[in-house]
């Protein structure tokens, strides 16, 4: 199915190349599949697996299967309109095209999964882009709610990250939504 803009045919989004990246799992192998990808930016896989499980979150290495952009959560709320976590998560997982993103219970930032190596030309302000050799608290698939760091837009695919336009553009609405509500 496609768009139609005035009589001719609109791109949509995967057309123009605007989805999350990475090879599809399917059914019953999605998951194991997202989470050995997710383990191979482990140093210590056995660690991380029961770190898993018994706290809910394990460190990872960025700049392996991922690199990961902090995003402040008061720009994320003020793009979404909201603090509400369950529409917090719908705008998340639309604005960043199913990409995988978290929020981090500690600091109360949003952390989108990239592309290794974005950290390298990543230059948006007021985020940071975590890359080679930087640790990043990482929530365990099925892991919601507060009061513990909890995925906003789970990995769908392993290998599938954000779309880094789709980031930066969650950044700069921010921003501008923050402006001009008073915000920022």
């Amino acid at each position: 199915m496609s768009a139609t803009t005035q009589g001719r045919k609109a791109k949509v989004p995967h057309q123009l190349g605007l989805h999350a990246v990475g090879r599809e799992a399917t059914g019953r192998d999605r998951r194991p599949a997202v989470e050995h990808w997710l383990l191979a930016a482990a140093d210590d896989v056995t660690r991380a697996r029961r770190e898993w499980q018994e706290y809910g979150v394990t460190l990872l290495r960025c700049g392996r299967s991922f690199d990961a952009v902090r995003v402040p959560r008061l720009l994320v709320e003020a793009a979404a309109g909201t603090a509400d976590r369950a529409r917090l998560g719908r705008y998340i997982r639309a604005a960043l095209l199913g990409g995988p993103a978290f929020l981090d219970a500690a600091e109360y930032d949003l952390y989108c999964l990239v592309p290794p190596a974005t950290s390298t030309e990543w230059r948006v302000p007021g985020t940071e882009c975590l890359g080679k050799d930087a640790h990043l608290s990482v929530p365990h698939l099925g892991v919601a709610g507060a009061p513990r760091s909890s995925w906003l837009s789970e990995p769908v695919d392993a290998d599938a990250v954000c779309v880094r336009p789709a980031v930066a553009q969650l950044v700069v609405f921010g921003r501008f939504r923050a402006r001009t509500q008073g915000g920022g």
